[in-house]
Formats: C-alpha cells, structure tokens, sequence
C-alpha cells in the first residue's frame, strides 16, 4: 500500500471523536423543523434562499448516497428526497439514525439548545448509536436560566416587592451557580463547558473579574425585574446583558482555575444566525481572557469562520488555545471548506485541531458533516503530501552538480546555461511522472 494510500485508509477509517455537537429530535418533533436547516443558520424569510446556495445543492446531491436512492439523476429533486425521507422515517427510523452516526466513537454533547425535553432526546439516548458513552457538555447560560427559573417559583407577590428581596438574590443565585459549576466539573460525565456569550453579548469580554463583579449587581437587579413584571415574554429568563454574561463566563473561569486539571471552556466563535454581532464573534477579542485564565483550555468552536487565521495564531502562541474544526461543514461550499482547513493548519499545531460535527436535531447533520470533512481533509492532505514530495524532489534536482570533463574555455556555448536547461529537463520530467502518480490516485 502507498503512503498516499494509507493516508487516505486513515483519514476515512478513522473512528470519529465528535468534539460538538447537540441531541436529536423526538419522532413526534421532526415535522416541526425545517429539514433545509441542515445547511444553514438563516432564519425566517433569509431561510428560502438556501435553495440557491452551494452547500444546500451539495448536500441535496450527497443525501442520495444515505437514502439508497439509485433512481434517476434528473428525478432527483428536493421534492423527491423529502419523500424518500418520509420513507424512511415512518418505517426506517432507527436504522437511518444508525447510518447517520456510523463511525463515531463517542459525542461530547452540549444538550442546552433552547429545547424542552419534550422535543429531544435526552443525551444518555444517544448511547445506543455510538461506541462510548455519550459525554456531557454544560452549557453555562442555561444553567443560569434554570437557576432564576427555580428562584422565581419560590418567590411570592410580597417578595417582590421587597427592596431586601432584590438585594438579596443575586447573593442566592451567585452561590447556586457555583454550586452547580463545581457539581458539574465533579461529575465524571461532564468533560467541559460551553459558553455562548458570543450570541448575547460578544467575545470582547472584560478579563477582570474584580471589576465584572462590582458592575453586575445593578444590571442583575434591572434582569429581576423584567422577568417579574413580563410573564409573557418567553425569553424573560435570557442572560443577554453584557455586565451578567460577562460575571456568568468569569465566575465559571475562577471555578475551573481552582482545579489542578480544569476541564475546558467550549466558546461559540464565528458563523451563527442573525441573532449575533459578526463582528464581535472574532476569537482575537479573547486573547486578554485566555492570558488571564492561562491554566484553562479554552476551544475555539466553529472554526471562527470567517476568523479562522485569527483563530490559528491564538492556538500558536498560547498553550491553553485550541481550535475545533466544525459547522462549516456542511455549512459553506466545498471550496470553502477547503480553504478553512488550510487556513487553520497555516498555524495551527495539528495536535490542537479538534473535530466536530455540530450535529443537532436532525441524523442527516451528523452524516454531512462526517462525509464532507473527510472527503476535503483527504483532498487537502494528499495535495499537500504532494506538494511536499514535489519540493523535496526540487531541493534533490538543486543540489546535483553538472560536471563538464573539459575545460570551459573549449566551448562556444555557456556551461551555466546548459545547467539551467538540464535542470529544467530532470524537474520537467519530475513534476510530469509525479502530477501522474497523483492523478491516479484520485
């Protein structure tokens, strides 16, 4: 076997560790949820351009391979396949999920998406399609959420109006939630935590804890009273001041520094819907977090896209920094996805590359994400296992002296040009029997 071979067996027979990724929906929920989310973060009328988009084309074509559809080429159209779906739902269910998740080994699940459990399964479920257990990734705002909602159930009408009330509780839910943060990184089914203040407030997070603690508490007081008095607000409960969110990843980054071996910080970075600020979602706002909290690691999720070099440069310069290489599949085109992978290892040390899917709701997330990422990591690899033999052959060809067994000064022509010419014959002949050996292997 070739070495090109054996890349290639690796890189597609490699057992999947998925580093990301979120639960999948109940039989009765999958209706409800547009299938063509699963190639992009657009939401509302933004949702019905996907059609037209390179990554909702791919996908549509690479979902006959998962469907076993061997029918026509040009009958195969979104209609079509969302009736082939249907099929396999109704009668299928449990074998597509199997197929979906095929060649995983384990999932670190972040199972705080703002779903009730009666919409998903539970992240334990997810056992029966993997070859480990499920692992548990604790999203820190959610953990938030629900200690507020427990606070608000045991507060009456009177205490509400109580001015000691308002003094009091953010005294009640600090020590909650560190309770629960500490509970968490004992807990041997918990590998990490996930923040994503980059959708509520931006990465641009104030490192100093001292000063985010003085800040917080009239905010917090301003928080109380809008849950209070807006029971109809579905989102009263949402942490999406900046002052809250930024105590809220600090207090969880002083809990973890206590720790000989901290368990890390998963943070949202780069591509999300509508619902962020692009230009805070930047990871080089970070770099004064990640230089206070040195003895945390910190992942970088989402391949920072479009900030992925920014993302590289933090991965080489600091020892806690790494970057998962999820979403954009199967979220951009395949020449972008391309381009990314490059760009991350124009930096990156590969042993702090992390893979994820960022599967969430639907199977078919999970297997997009897996066929394409090893579809472009093997076309980037073997390009550049290419162009490595090509520059080595290079240095080779630069260093074989042309010996000419006769004085210069017999000759009419110039030696050194002769050398040129012959150097550019052995190289010629070089690139021509290489680019074919490569070509074959495609």
């Amino acid at each position: 076997m070739t070495d090109i071979k054996r890349l290639r067996y690796v890189i597609q027979r490699t057992p999947i560790i998925d580093n990301h990724a979120h639960n999948l929906l109940l039989p009765t929920e999958i209706d409800r949820h547009p299938f063509h989310l699963i190639t992009t973060e657009a939401q509302g009328e933004a949702l019905e351009d996907v059609f037209a988009s390179l990554p909702h084309i791919r996908a549509c074509r690479q979902l006959k391979e998962l469907y076993e559809y061997e029918g026509p080429d040009e009958e195969w159209t979104w209609k079509r396949l969302l009736e082939i779906r249907k099929e396999w739902i109704t009668s299928r269910l449990d074998e597509l999920n199997h197929k979906c998740l095929e060649g995983t080994h384990v999932i670190l699940m972040d199972d705080g998406l703002n779903l009730t459990g009666d919409e998903v399964y539970p992240y334990q479920w997810h056992d029966s399609l993997t070859e480990a257990a499920t692992r548990q990734i604790v999203r820190i705002e959610t953990e938030a959420e629900l200690i507020m909602q427990y606070l608000h159930s045991i507060t009456t009408a009177k205490d509400a109006q109580s001015e000691e009330f308002y003094n009091n509780i953010f005294y009640s839910f600090a020590e909650l939630f560190e309770q629960v943060i500490r509970k968490m990184h004992d807990d041997s089914t918990v590998v990490g935590f996930k923040s994503v203040i980059c959708y509520r407030s931006g990465l641009d997070v104030n490192p100093n804890y001292d000063a985010v603690v003085q800040q917080v508490h009239e905010p917090f007081h301003h928080y109380i009273h809008h849950f209070i008095t807006n029971a109809d607000d579905p989102r009263r409960f949402r942490f999406d001041c900046k002052p809250l969110n930024d105590y809220l990843l600090l207090k969880t980054l002083q809990l973890l520094s206590e720790h000989e071996r901290p368990k890390p910080i998963q943070l949202h970075t780069g591509l999300g819907d509508n619902d962020m600020n692009l230009l805070h979602s930047n990871p080089a706002y970070l770099q004064p977090l990640i230089e206070a909290y040195s003895s945390v690691p910190f992942v970088l999720l989402h391949s920072a896209y479009p900030y992925t070099r920014e993302a590289g440069y933090l991965t080489t310069v600091f020892d806690n920094v790494y970057l998962d290489l999820g979403e954009v599949f199967p979220m951009i085109s395949r020449d972008g996805q391309e381009k990314v992978l490059r760009q991350a290892m124009e930096l990156t040390p590969s042993s702090k590359l992390l893979w994820s899917t960022d599967g969430h709701l639907f199977g078919e997330t999970y297997w997009l994400a897996n066929k394409q990422f090893r579809e472009v990591l093997e076309q980037v690899r073997r390009f550049s296992v290419f162009l490595m033999l090509l520059l080595l052959q290079f240095n080779f060809m630069s260093s074989i002296p042309l010996t000419i067994f006769t004085k210069v000064s017999e000759f009419s022509f110039d030696v050194r040009r002769l050398k040129s010419v012959g150097m550019l014959l052995l190289r010629t002949s070089f690139i021509l029997k290489v680019r074919e050996i490569f070509l074959s292997t495609l």
